[in-house]
C-alpha cells in the first residue's frame, strides 16, 4: 500500500509535539509492515521512512486547510491527514485523524478517526472509529530501581494538566517534585508559577522546564511515580505510556481516556479526589514496573498502532471502489 501522509508541522521534533512523534512512529512502523510513505510537510523535514515532499505550512490550520493539488504522487492508494478537519476534497480516499478539540462544531463523515473512545464520544460520534497511539518502545529506558521523586511531565499549568493538584499531592506525600515541560512565560518569570511553587513547596519542588531525548527518557525511568492530574477530557495522554514502557505507575484521574490507558491498581492508580491520589503514592510498592511496560508493549506499541490503520485506510479503500 503507498501512503500520503499530510504533516503541517516540520517533522521531526526534539521536544514537545506529541502528535508529530506519533506520526514519525507511524511513519517507521508502516514501511516495517511493508508499506511505502510519502511525507507532504513543510520545507525542513527529514525523514528516513517516507519520500518528503515539500509542501506550504498552512498559518491556521483550524480555519484553512492546505492546497495539496500536485504534490499528492498519482500512484498514492491513500491519504492520512493528520491534523483534523479538512475543508477539501482531496479525490482520494482520506483518513482524517483527529488529535484534539478544535472542530467539535464541525459535521464528521465516515472518513474520520479519533485516538480513543473518550475521544469519540466527547464528540457525540461513537459510531466512528479510533485507534490508540502507540510509541517505540527502543526510544525509552525500562528501570526497576526508582528515586525518591515523582514526574510532573506536561505542559506547566493550573487549568488543563493541573500543576496545582501534583504540587499538593507530592507535598503532603512528603515527596520531592520534578516539574519537566513547557510553560508560559509569565510561570518561567516567576510572576505565577515560581511564586506558587515556592509559597506551597519550597526547596522540595524543582522545575527543569522542557526536556526530550535521553534526559526525558532517564527521568520518565527513574521516578517513583508519573503524577498525571489531567482536568481536561484527554483525548489519550501519550505521556501516561512513556511512563508505563518506562517502569514506571501513573498516578492520575478519570478524565478522558485516561481509563482506557491506566489499569487501575496494576499500572497506576485511578484517581476522583487529591485524597486518592495521596493514597496511589503510599501504595506504589503494590505495583510491578514490569506489569507497566508489558501493559504498553502489549497495548501501546507502534506496530499495533500501525496495523489499526491499515485496516482503517483498505476499509476506506473498498468504500471508495463501491462509489
Amino acid at each position: 500500500m503507498k501512503i500520503a501522509h499530510f504533516s503541517n508541522e516540520v517533522l521531526p521534533v526534539s521536544y514537545y509535539g506529541g502528535v508529530e512523534r506519533v506520526v514519525m512512529w507511524l511513519l517507521e512502523a508502516l514501511q516495517k509492515l511493508g508499506h511505502t510513505n510519502y511525507l507532504l510537510a513543510p520545507a525542513g523535514t527529514s525523514c528516513p521512512y517516507a519520500d518528503v515532499i515539500a509542501i506550504e505550512k498552512v498559518k491556521k490550520i483550524e480555519a484553512a486547510s492546505p492546497v495539496l493539488d500536485g504534490k499528492i504522487p498519482p500512484d498514492t492508494d491513500v491519504l492520512h491527514y493528520h491534523y483534523g478537519y479538512s475543508y477539501r476534497d482531496y479525490r482520494l480516499p482520506t483518513l482524517k485523524t483527529i488529535h484534539g478539540y478544535a472542530w467539535l462544531d464541525k459535521q464528521l463523515g465516515s472518513d474520520f478517526n479519533f485516538l480513543s473512545d473518550a475521544h469519540r464520544r466527547a464528540y457525540k460520534r461513537p459510531d466512528l472509529p479510533f485507534v490508540h497511539n502507540g510509541l517505540k518502545p527502543e526510544e525509552y529506558l525500562f528501570s526497576e530501581t526508582k528515586e525518591d521523586f515523582l514526574l510532573f511531565l506536561s505542559r506547566a499549568d493550573w487549568k488543563v494538566k493541573g500543576l496545582q493538584v501534583a504540587v499538593e499531592v507530592a507535598r503532603r506525600s512528603g515527596m520531592k517534585l520534578v516539574i519537566a515541560g513547557n510553560a508560559h512565560k509569565k510561570f518561567v518569570e516567576g510572576y505565577a508559577g515560581f511564586g506558587y511553587l515556592k509559597r506551597h513547596f519550597g526547596k522540595n519542588c524543582l522545575y527543569v522546564g522542557e526536556v526530550g531525548g535521553e534526559i526525558k527518557a532517564a527521568y520518565l525511568a527513574k521516578a517513583k511515580a508519573l503524577i498525571f492530574p489531567t482536568q481536561w477530557e484527554e483525548p489519550f495522554g501519550l505521556v501516561a505510556i512513556e511512563a508505563m514502557v518506562s517502569g514506571t505507575p501513573v498516578i492520575t484521574t478519570r478524565h478522558g481516556a485516561m481509563p482506557e490507558i491506566v489499569v487501575d491498581k496494576k499500572t497506576g492508580f485511578l484517581c476522583t479526589t487529591v485524597d486518592d491520589m495521596v493514597a496511589g503514592v503510599r501504595r506504589l510498592r503494590d505495583i510491578s514496573p514490569h506489569d507497566c511496560r508489558s501493559h504498553v508493549l502489549e497495548r501501546f506499541h507502534y506496530l499495533r498502532m500501525a496495523e489499526d490503520y491499515v485496516d482503517l485506510y483498505t476499509r476506506l479503500m473498498n468504500a471508495k471502489t463501491k462509489d
